[in-house]
């Protein structure tokens, strides 16, 4: 009996393969809910980046409070920032 010999293919491959035969309005969707899932992503990257922000910067400001420290005027950094 002769042996059946398959190749291995990867994930990626093999969906490549099925996306190709597919007709071009399933393609057109598929590419739409991949860039929103994409945009949901950045979005949550994001979040989690002002999220963490925050968190670090009240924690400082509690840090400074405690030890009583004056902290720096923000309005200071802008009039800097118009200057350049």
């Amino acid at each position: 009996m002769d042996r059946l010999y398959t190749k291995n293919i990867s994930s990626v491959d093999a969906l490549w393969a099925l996306i190709q035969g597919q007709t071009q309005s399933v393609k057109d969707a598929l590419y739409k809910r991949m860039e929103e899932a994409n945009r949901q992503r950045k979005t949550l990257q994001q979040q989690q980046y002002v999220s963490k922000s925050l968190k670090r910067a009240f924690a400082e400001l509690e840090e400074a409070q405690t030890a009583k420290l004056e902290l720096p005027d923000a309005t200071d950094l802008f009039k800097l920032i118009d200057k350049q």
